[in-house]
Parts: structure tokens; C-alpha cells; sequence
């Protein structure tokens, strides 16, 4: 019988991640003993068939271009979605919010709404310099529609994103005088950081209430973490805590009932100690750094928005964004000197499969052990 053959090519990114999977199992199974639930389990898991496959078929120019179309297209009909929301023709999928379209928050909407804005904007771009015109027209309409909503979604962290990102849009440029435009962008974000603040004080608050109480997660297990899962299962102990010893603290009045850090970035550190922090930071610069196979420049771009979104928000505890980190992050270059080759299709599957049990496994034969804690964790956040 035939057998099916991949070719994998090992490089530097590959072996990062494979440290970072590594680190993960160690700080949450070895160091922790960690209960992870199925439904996290499942997440984990197709992120993980997400990048392999990713990486496996990387090399298909037509396939990436397709991908940032369909991405573009999905933003307008987002666009028009959340439009409908606006005028109460659609309904929202948030009780409090009224413009979310098909995410139940309007951040994650916005984030998304400007990954689709900046797709349209490089395109228009490469359309003006060609100087197809009618396409340029077209662009332009489909980005007013969306960036009109994008600024209706009301995502400050989107927003700060977008305006970061244009600015290295220009800053890619070898003229002087695009740099020059670069500079005015950065400029521009600086003196309107303020207002940003002041136009929605109250959450700013609460965020930095937040990212003060997880320095006192990160000083508690600052080498190991608490591992997988960890910070919405130890914040609201460490926020009483935190009252406790600091009951006139300035932001006290901010704290309510959170399983969020609204920073990516602490929340690795608090869940995954120093060495976890290190690899992540080191996985988000190496993939922004090295070279992909196709629109490099624009791959380069949404991977510089998605690291300042995450600065403010919770990118990878988003399905749609989660997914399009690690598939950024796996369009590159195979110039590494680690390659290996001849790895039959069925012996990939059957070690997915077998990694799957095994973790598996191993995490319900310790949630009866857990059964108390995941009872009194319930009845906290609900």
C-alpha cells in the first residue's frame, strides 16, 4: 500500500514553540498539578493541529493570499453585522453592549475589525502604486465601511493597535519620506494617549487594578507559575488578599468579580513563571522578525497589531485570533539547518492521538482529587 509523506521542516520558530508546549506541560502537570478541562484540553489542542498544519503546507502562495482576502471580506460583512446591530436590526450578543457582531464583546470584535481594516489598507496601497484605480475605488469603500464600524466598536486597544501598526507600515518603506510619516503616527498616538485614557476612565482603572494584583500572582510562584488555566482560578484569592493589606488603595473601588488579566503578557508570567514569559516574548519577536514566503511585509504588520492588542486584552483566549497568531506565525521561511523528512501521514495521527489520551487521562484522574476546589471556584464566578 502507498504511503502518504510529509515533508516537516524543522527551523528555530518550530523548536521555540516546541520549548515553550514543553514548559506548558511541565509548569502546569509537573510543577502544579494542574486540572485542565476538556473543553480546554480541545482548545489546546487545535491550536496545535492549527500550527502543524500550518507549517506542513506553508508554502502555498495561493492559499496565503486567499487567506487575507477571505479575512478582509469577513471583516466587511462584520462590518455590516455590527451596522445592524446599531439600528436594532440585528440582534447584539451581549446584554450590555450593543454592537458586538458575531463575538460576544465588542474587544475581540474591534481587534478583528482591524485586522480586516489593515488587510485593506496594505492592499489599497499596492493598488495605488499600480495605479489600478478601480480597484482602489472599491478598496476604499469596503474600508470606510469598515473602519466607520471599527471606530463604532469602541476597542481603545484596537484602536492603539491599528495606529501602531500603520505607523510601522511606513517605517518598512526604505524612502525617508514615508518614515517621516511613520514618526508622525507614533508622535500622534503619544499626545492622544490621554484622552484615550480619560475617554473611558473607569475600565482603564480596572485594568490597571488588575495588572497590580497580578504582580502579587507573579511574586507568588515567579519561576514556575501556577500553570494552564491558573489565573482565573487564583485571582479573585489573590485580589481579597490584595484588599486586605491595601484596603485605601486608590483603585480598591475598581474590584469586582474577574477571570481576565487583560494583558497577555501577565498572564503567561502569571501562569507560567519567568521562563514561560521569556519564550513567549522570544516566540512573538522571532516570528516578527524572519521571513515568510508571501506579503511578508503585511504578515509582519498584523503580527505587530495582534502583540499590542494583547497588551491590552485577552487575543489568545479568542478562537478567531488565537487561530490567526499561530497561522501568522507559521507563514515563514524554511531556512533553518534542522530539517528531518519521511514521516509517514498515519504516524503523525497516531502520535496527535495518543498525545490527546494521554493528557487526557491524566486530567480526569485528577479532577476527582480537585472536586472541591472546582466547587467553591464555581460558585465564586457565577
Amino acid at each position: 500500500m502507498r504511503q502518504y509523506r510529509i515533508k516537516y521542516v524543522c527551523t528555530l520558530y518550530d523548536i521555540l514553540v516546541l520549548c515553550f508546549i514543553l514548559w506548558w506541560i511541565s509548569s502546569s502537570f509537573i510543577f502544579n498539578s494542574r486540572v485542565i478541562s476538556n473543553e480546554q484540553l480541545i482548545y489546546s489542542y487545535t491550536l496545535s493541529v492549527v500550527y502543524v498544519a500550518t507549517r506542513i503546507f506553508r508554502s502555498s502562495i495561493s492559499v496565503q493570499r486567499r487567506l487575507y482576502i477571505c479575512i478582509a471580506f469577513l471583516g466587511s460583512i462584520e462590518a455590516i453585522i455590527g451596522w445592524g446591530q446599531y439600528w436594532n436590526i440585528i440582534e447584539s450578543n451581549h446584554p450590555l453592549f450593543s454592537i458586538t457582531g458575531t463575538f460576544t464583546n465588542p474587544g475581540p470584535y474591534g481587534a478583528f475589525l482591524g485586522i480586516a481594516l489593515l488587510i485593506q489598507i496594505h492592499f489599497a496601497w499596492h493598488k495605488y502604486i499600480a495605479k489600478q484605480y478601480m480597484s482602489l475605488f472599491m478598496l476604499l469603500i469596503v474600508g470606510l465601511l469598515t473602519g466607520s464600524m471599527f471606530i463604532a466598536s469602541f476597542s481603545r486597544a484596537a484602536w492603539v493597535a491599528l495606529l501602531i501598526a500603520v505607523s510601522f507600515f511606513f517605517f518598512l518603506f526604505q524612502k525617508k519620506r514615508y518614515r517621516y510619516a511613520g514618526l508622525l503616527l507614533l508622535i500622534l498616538f503619544l499626545f492622544s494617549s490621554p484622552f484615550l485614557y480619560q475617554l473611558k476612565k473607569q475600565s482603564a482603572d480596572g485594568r490597571l487594578f488588575i495588572w497590580r494584583v497580578c504582580t502579587e500572582l507573579i511574586q507568588s510562584k515567579p519561576y514556575t507559575g501556577g500553570g494552564a488555566s491558573s489565573f482565573a482560578a487564583r485571582y479573585m484569592y489573590a485580589q481579597a488578599d490584595f484588599l486586605e493589606k491595601h484596603p485605601n488603595h486608590e483603585y480598591a473601588a475598581k474590584a469586582t468579580n474577574n477571570i481576565y488579566a487583560f494583558n497577555e503578557y501577565l498572564r503567561i508570567a502569571c501562569e507560567y513563571g519567568v521562563p514561560g514569559i521569556l519564550l513567549y516574548v522570544t516566540i512573538w519577536l522571532h516570528g516578527i522578525y524572519c521571513k515568510a514566503t508571501y506579503c511578508d511585509r503585511l504578515r509582519k504588520l498584523l503580527l505587530i497589531y495582534l502583540a499590542v492588542f494583547s497588551l491590552f486584552s485577552y487575543t489568545f483566549q479568542v478562537l478567531p485570533l488565537a487561530v490567526l497568531c499561530i497561522v501568522l506565525g507559521a507563514f515563514q521561511n524554511n531556512n533553518s539547518k534542522f530539517t528531518f523528512y519521511a514521516f509517514p501521514m498515519r504516524y503523525l495521527v497516531i502520535m496527535l492521538l495518543l498525545m490527546t489520551i494521554i493528557a487526557w487521562s491524566g486530567t480526569r484522574s485528577s479532577q476527582y482529587e480537585k472536586k472541591e476546589i472546582l466547587f467553591t471556584a464555581k460558585q465564586l464566578y457565577t
